[in-house]
C-alpha cells in the first residue's frame, strides 16, 4: 500500500527549526509519514482545547506509528489556558516540513519547528518589558515535534535553540537602540543572560525550561557592544559563548541574517520570516 507524502509548509520569520540527534534517530520515512497521518485535516480555524479530552482538536496531541512520534504542544512559562485556534492544515504542513527537513535531508533525526513565535519576541523585545517579570501567557506559542518514542520533547520550553534566538534579536534590538542609553544596557542585559541560558542547557545542565536555566556570572563588558557598533557576526556575547562551549559551527537565522553558535552534533537551524 502507498504512502502519502505529508504537505510541507516552510515556516517564515520569526519561527524557526532545529534538527538535532537530541529527538531521535534512525527515524524510518514511511513510519513518520503514517504518523502524521493520524493529525486532522482542514483549512478552517478550530479551537484547540489546551489539556482537552476529545482527540484529535487538543493540546498537546501526539500521534506515533511504529518508532516515529509527532506532537503538537503549547510552549512558554505561561501557558494560554485556551483554547488556541489553530488550522489542522497548517499542523499538517509544519509536521510534513520538519519529517523532510530531518529525516529526509539531515539524515533521519528528529527534530521541531516553531509557529506563533512571534508572541515571545514581541514580549521580550517590547520596550516596556521588564526582564525578570514573569511571562504573560500571551507569549506562549506551539511547536510541532517529529522524534522517537525514546526522544526529547517539548522543545519550546527545553531547547538551546530558544534562548539563542531570543539572545541574538536582543542584541540586535540593542545594537540599533540608542548608544549608552538604558534602553541599549537592557537590551544587552537581556541577551546576555539568554546566551547563559542556551549555554547551560547546550553543556549538557539539567536545569529544567530554557527560562529557569541558571544565569553565569554578569563579567562581560557592554561598552564592548556599543564601541563596535552593529558588529559582522561577532560580538562580545558570541565570542564568550565560542570560550565556554569550543563550538565551531553555525546556525542560520534566515536569508542575510547574523550566524550564531550551536552544538556540533546538530544541524542548521533557520530562522523564517513572518
Amino acid at each position: 500500500m502507498p504512502i502519502t507524502p505529508l504537505p510541507i509548509q516552510a515556516p517564515v520569520i520569526p519561527n524557526a527549526h532545529r534538527c538535532s540527534e537530541d529527538y531521535g534517530s534512525r527515524l524510518a520515512l514511511a513510519e513518520c509519514y503514517t504518523a502524521g497521518s493520524q493529525f486532522p485535516t482542514g483549512n478552517q480555524l478550530m479551537p484547540y482545547e489546551v489539556h482537552g479530552r476529545n482527540p484529535p482538536y487538543i493540546i498537546p496531541f501526539a500521534a506515533q506509528w511504529g518508532n516515529c512520534m509527532i506532537t503538537l504542544e503549547q510552549a512558554g512559562p505561561n501557558p494560554s489556558p485556551g483554547p488556541i485556534m489553530i488550522l489542522p492544515d497548517d499542523v499538517r504542513g509544519m509536521a510534513g516540513y520538519v519529517v523532510q527537513q530531518c529525516v529526509v535531508e539531515a539524515g533521519r533525526i528528529g527534530g521541531f519547528v516553531t509557529a506563533n513565535f512571534s508572541n515571545m519576541i514581541d514580549h521580550v523585545l517590547d520596550p516596556n518589558t521588564e526582564i525578570n517579570n514573569p511571562y504573560p501567557s500571551s507569549s506562549s506559542f506551539i511547536t510541532v515535534t517529529v522524534s522517537n518514542i525514546l526522544g526529547e520533547n517539548e522543545p519550546g520550553d527545553n531547547d538551546m535553540s530558544i534562548p539563542l534566538v531570543l539572545a541574538t534579536l536582543m542584541r540586535h534590538k540593542g545594537q540599533t537602540s540608542p548608544s549608552f542609553s538604558d534602553l541599549q544596557q537592557k537590551y544587552f542585559v537581556g541577551a546576555s543572560q539568554m546566551f547563559s541560558k542556551s549555554q547551560a542547557i547546550g553543556m549538557g545542565a539539567k536545569v529544567g525550561p530554557w527560562w529557569s536555566a541558571p544565569i553565569a556570572p554578569d563579567d562581560m563588558s557592554y561598552e564592548c557592544d556599543a564601541g563596535l557598533g552593529i558588529p559582522r557576526e561577532i560580538d562580545c556575547a558570541k565570542l564568550q559563548y565560542t570560550q565556554l562551549t569550543g563550538a565551531t559551527d553555525a546556525i542560520n537565522l534566515g536569508p542575510g541574517a547574523s550566524k550564531v553558535l550551536h552544538s556540533s552534533k546538530d544541524t542548521d537551524v533557520d530562522k523564517g520570516t513572518s
